[in-house]
């Protein structure tokens, strides 16, 4: 049996702390059409659990190429002390390859500052070309540090707070009756279960507006108040995010919205 992912593992010690009943691993890779997860409720029929993550994997990649786990990236010929502004679609291992060179050219002419596809600063045609956004060198303690943040479209990174969670609820629906998520419906279906779980989780570069994100993301926001519109394969909904702030929340047609521990 291969081990759970551990977005899965994380879903499943929430879901068992939240509800009080063991929750246990079902697919076990045998098959394509299991689901992830089992609820094991002691008096009444199991309950099937089906875990997805609302990921940008462009975003995700790209962040681990150009920023590894526990590095800081260096070159020994640069000053130092760049924050790089990347483009969602850049290409990391370009970057690698030809940023040093151009932060050493910058450097050499004096310039702090440019713009690739931003406004901010003087245009640069070869930053462009690498898919950068806005480059700034500051001051820093780490000779040749260079720091790198994904650039996201306004509507993933700032807007209006929605207190009654009403936007957050429309997003999460049309999510799970999305043509990408047909095989999260069609495993909870397939298992036959009167409770069908779709557990979301929402990491930090994930693919969701802030509308849905800033719920998850705020200490002790109450639960949504609109009903999900759950596709029929699907009676139960979990919503958490990655962040360290914030909480979790769960639906059901019976139950309605309620909140869970993010443990």
């Amino acid at each position: 049996m291969h081990e759970l992912r551990p977005d899965e593992e994380w879903a499943r010690q929430m879901i068992e702390h939240d509800l009080g009943v063991p929750v246990v691993q079902h697919d076990d890779g045998s098959t394509e059409s299991a689901h992830d997860l089992t609820i094991q409720y002691p008096s009444r029929p199991w309950g099937a659990v089906e875990v997805t993550q609302a990921a940008d994997g462009e975003a995700i990649a790209l962040w681990k190429l150009v920023n590894p786990p526990g590095e800081v990236w260096q070159e020994p010929d640069l000053t130092g002390g760049w924050m790089i502004e990347l483009e969602p679609t850049a290409r990391a291992k370009r970057l690698r390859k030809a940023l040093p060179a151009l932060l050493h050219d910058l450097e050499a002419t004096g310039q702090q500052a440019i713009s690739g596809t931003g406004r901010r600063w003087p245009r640069n045609q070869h930053a462009a070309e690498l898919g950068i956004s806005n480059a700034e060198q500051n001051r820093t303690d780490v000779p040749g540090s260079i720091y790198c943040i994904i650039a996201f479209d306004a509507d993933r990174t700032g807007g209006v707070v929605d207190p009654s969670g009403a936007a957050a609820v429309a997003w999460a629906s049309a999510y799970l009756a999305a043509d990408a998520q047909g095989d999260v419906r069609s495993k909870l279906e397939a298992s036959g279960a009167d409770e069908r779980h779709a557990f979301i989780i929402l990491p930090p570069l994930a693919d969701a507006p802030f509308s849905a994100t800033d719920l998850l993301m705020r200490e002790a926001a109450p639960p949504p108040e609109p009903p999900a519109q759950l596709p029929p394969e699907i009676t139960h909904l979990w919503l958490i995010g990655g962040w360290s702030a914030g909480e979790g929340f769960r639906y059901s047609t019976d139950d309605g919205w309620g909140k869970f521990a993010k443990v």
